[in-house]
């Protein structure tokens, strides 16, 4: 904490005493020391070139002062041999520059021992995002993968509605067997298909007699009814899903109709009543899980195999059959009537209901549309983030749902956005296969790519420009006011010489640092930063875990005298203050971000009104993605 007083004081005593010898004659008035820029490539420039690993990138730029010889200059580490004449020194120097932020560092000295230090930054890529709403090449394919382990499809246990089985089995709890059934009648002979007894005409002596032939009528006369649903099994396989399914203790109240024809003599009825019931219905198939026409994620079970089980007529035939001379016909027909129609009918309702339950449960987990907006410390800038499925991989270990996805501002800043910015760095991440979740439910996988978009949608928000950034957050620097203008975004990228892990680069940051006090000290430069970060999970959520800054100060002016000296100590004293304040700022700007929750409600009314969130979450990194693996819990 004894850095956050530091700047202050040196700077006001600076400003208040001269800060030591005044400059010699031959100094023009302002002069601030021999200086050094960079012209080729631009500061802040966005390169399109080379590959992953470093690439030569050409530096040209000159070092120069109008008092005194220059005696040394040094550019990324290249000592630059100098000419005898002039105030001015080109140089042309090719160094190996890094995938992502480059610093180009350099230093030049004076004969009157007098310094000055270059520090500007550019982005070196080989390909980048674009920047247009719904453009193809603004997505990062693959950007978002929900990972579903087994016990997320089936944890055996039917108590919690926290997997896919449970929650399939209280869908179908809501099912309306009675009105997928529908009207149940059926009748012999009929040859016309109506559901009744042929008739039959007869020319007798004085008159035409018209009978109903013998034979019988059977009709539903209430609803069919049943016991519970059970999901026995739900099972991941290769290509979507394996499901067994019991409807147990179906009942259908049937009446029977039998009918004598007795030709001239007229015909006669006798009716009985009862139900046919069966001890289970069970219903066994697979569902391919693909894209549909409009590229969302759907579920299509294959015609359900249906098997019924205990089926028996609660049904006393017996006074009909014997009156009406029909034998076991009439029995026989109404279970092939269960067996078949009736049977088909239960069978295709429940499919359809999967089909259509799963596919809108699954669409929900793998789509995103929605808005981000991040804290106050970064201006309460407002995101949109777009997710679409992209692509879907079953297996029996696992199974992945991947969505392109494209951040972008809702508001861009026009400062950032000129003519030929790029969209976000692209550094590119594969999924591997579905299988090998070390028993997790549940991963969710963020590419490194789309953490570049959300930083770059960030930047174009001007998230991190602030004309004075001590009014977001507490700078530990009493009455200081601190304009921001970042000319790049931060960028993550990975580490130099293929160490493992990753560094977050931010460059080419301008800032203005005015303090009250001591002759009204000021400093005006461009900073960056490069510091290593890792990932975290706990019950609280997501959050970043950052590494000791490398941080690189150019100044431009500071505005007390004599300057030279002023500006290498204001280098110095700022460069301490930001690696003292960065973690803090992080911290207030990127703290826990808690993991997503889903309400099924929202995903279809149809669905329990429950809340599905993460559990015992744990963080990695792999194939160019930030996991998260957890298991799943249902909130009430």
């Amino acid at each position: 904490m004894r850095h956050r007083h530091v700047l202050p004081l040196a700077l006001a005593v600076a400003a208040g005493c001269g800060g030591g010898k005044a400059p010699p004659p031959a100094e023009p008035p302002g002069y601030a020391g021999p200086e050094i820029t960079l012209a080729v490539p631009s500061p802040g420039a966005f390169l399109l070139q080379g590959g992953a690993g470093p690439s030569p990138v050409e530096l040209a730029g000159q070092a120069c002062d109008p008092a005194h010889a220059l005696t040394a200059l040094t550019v990324a580490g290249t000592p630059v041999a100098l000419d005898d004449a002039g105030s001015c020194q080109s140089f042309r120097v090719a160094v190996p520059a890094r995938l992502g932020l480059v610093v180009v560092r350099g230093e030049v000295a004076n004969d009157a021992g007098q310094t000055g230090a270059l520090a500007q930054a550019f982005i070196r890529s080989p390909d980048y995002f674009a920047l247009g709403a719904g453009d193809a090449d603004a997505r990062a394919p693959s950007g978002l993968l929900l990972v579903l382990g087994p016990t997320f499809a089936d944890d055996g246990d039917r108590s919690t509605p926290d997997d896919v089985a449970t929650i399939a089995e209280r869908v179908l709890q809501g099912l309306d067997l009675d009105a997928a059934a529908g009207d149940v009648r059926l009748a012999d002979p009929d040859a016309d298909g109506d559901g009744h007894v042929d008739l039959a005409s007869y020319d007798c002596v004085f008159w035409t007699q018209r009978n109903k032939r013998t034979g019988f009528e059977a009709w539903k006369t209430g609803p069919l009814t049943r016991a519970a649903v059970a999901v026995d099994s739900l099972a991941l396989v290769d290509g979507g899903f394996a499901m067994r399914i019991a409807v147990h203790g179906l009942r259908l109240p049937l009446a029977v109709m039998g009918n004598v024809d007795s030709g001239c003599l007229g015909d006669a009825q006798m009716t009985v009543t009862g139900a046919a019931a069966a001890d289970a219905l069970v219903l066994e198939g697979q569902a391919a899980v693909g894209l549909d026409a409009a590229g969302r994620p759907a579920a299509a079970f294959a015609p359900l195999q249906a098997t019924l089980s205990g089926l028996r007529l609660d049904i006393d035939l017996g006074p009909l059959l014997d009156w009406t001379g029909l034998g076991s016909a009439v029995g026989d027909a109404i279970a092939a009537q269960v067996r078949g129609p009736v049977q088909q009918a239960i069978g295709a309702a429940v499919q359809d209901l999967l089909d259509r339950r799963l596919s809108g449960l699954l669409a929900a987990l793998a789509e995103i549309r929605s808005t981000a907006t991040l804290p106050p410390s970064l201006g309460g800038v407002e995101l949109l983030v777009e997710a679409g499925v992209d692509a879907v991989d079953f297996a029996a270990g696992g199974a992945i749902l991947a969505s392109a996805v494209q951040v972008r501002p809702v508001a861009p800043r026009p400062e950032h956005v000129g003519e030929g910015t790029p969209g976000a760095m692209r550094m590119g991440s594969s999924p591997g296969a579905a299988a090998g979740l070390g028993g997790a439910a549940l991963q969710l996988g963020l590419a490194e790519d789309v953490v570049n978009q959300i930083l770059h949608a960030a930047w174009l928000g001007g998230a991190f420009d602030a004309d004075d950034l001590a009014q977001r957050v507490d700078l530990g620097l009493p009455g200081a006011r601190l304009a921001v203008f970042s000319r790049l975004p931060p960028v993550l990228m990975p580490r130099e010489a293929g160490a493992p892990g990753l560094d977050l680069g931010w460059g080419g940051v301008d800032f203005d640092l005015a303090l009250p006090g001591g002759g009204g000290a000021e400093v005006r430069g461009t900073l960056s930063l490069v510091l290593q970060v890792g990932i975290e999970a706990d019950a609280a959520g997501l959050r970043l875990a950052w590494g000791e800054p490398a941080v690189d100060v150019e100044v431009r002016d500071a505005n007390w005298e004599p300057r030279p000296q002023a500006r290498a100590m204001a280098r110095d004293l700022v460069a301490g203050a930001v690696r003292s304040l960065l973690p803090r700022l992080l911290s207030d700007a990127a703290g826990a971000f808690p993991l997503p929750t889903l309400d099924l409600a929202t995903v279809d009314p149809g669905l329990p009104p429950l809340v599905l969130s993460f559990t015992d979450p744990r963080a990695e990194r792999a194939g160019g993605y930030l996991l998260v693996s957890a298991e799943v819990a249902a909130v009430p």
